[in-house]
């Protein structure tokens, strides 16, 4: 009986260790590199190959103060806050957030943006941004790839 009980107890703060850990987030910088909107994936060919050329078309930094920014192109486009729950946005919003290792994935009604954590390299790109030339050079250069423009 004192075995069975043990185990149970043993197996008891596993998971709740497990519940307790699934949503600690690093801080960090986090590359976008999925979306999910309605329920459909959309293409993200074009967000994968700018990445690759070190333009981060969009981008999550998580600080050890619980601040956060959505950054677009290099930009600070959205201040958040984060509680362990879910972040808020400066307006008020809420965005339910949840971890797996070193992703992390911001969901709301209908959308569902994931972000990958940046490598050392990548994370030295995103913190050296491109001039606005070469950004659209780039990004001229990446639609050209893929057929877009000719």
């Amino acid at each position: 009986m004192k075995k069975v009980l043990a185990l149970l107890l043993a197996l008891v703060m596993v998971f709740s260790l497990t519940a307790c850990g699934g949503a600690k987030l690093s801080a960090g910088s986090y590359k976008l590199t999925k979306m999910i909107a309605d329920g459909e994936e959309q293409d993200t060919d074009y967000i994968q190959q700018l990445a690759a050329e070190g333009v981060f078309f969009a981008a999550l930094v998580i600080n050890d103060d619980k601040t956060a920014a959505l950054k677009m192109f290099g930009e600070d486009d959205e201040k958040l806050t984060f509680d362990g729950k879910q972040f808020t946005a400066d307006n008020g919003d809420k965005i339910n957030y949840t971890v797996d290792g070193d992703n992390i994935t911001l969901k709301d009604s209908s959308t569902s943006m994931i972000f990958k954590k940046m490598t050392d390299a990548e994370k030295k790109e995103f913190d050296n941004p491109k001039s606005d030339e070469e950004l659209t050079n780039i990004m001229i250069k990446v639609l050209q790839d893929m057929g877009a423009l000719e």
